[in-house]
């Protein structure tokens, strides 16, 4: 899998780097050359894609969230 980086100057002595399209993924860096490392979640970009209980496991992870959101409304 290849991503897009975004970085933008935050100060002189710092930049921002995040994932194009998962907002979620970010982090700060001191210089433009470390940007270039991977992000340490990146690592874990995709190691679900061929997994056929998947979609199994999104099911249950929706559940539990509707079970906590419910939880907390009342």
């Amino acid at each position: 899998m290849q991503y897009q980086i975004f970085v933008q100057s935050q100060s002189q002595q710092s930049f921002i780097a995040s994932v194009v399209g998962i907002s979620s993924v970010t982090t700060e860096v001191k210089t433009e050359i470390e940007y270039s490392h991977p992000i340490p979640q990146m690592k874990y970009a995709g190691i679900l894609a061929n997994d056929p209980s998947f979609d199994d496991f999104m099911e249950k992870l929706t559940l539990i969230c509707e079970q906590a959101n419910l939880e907390v409304d009342i």
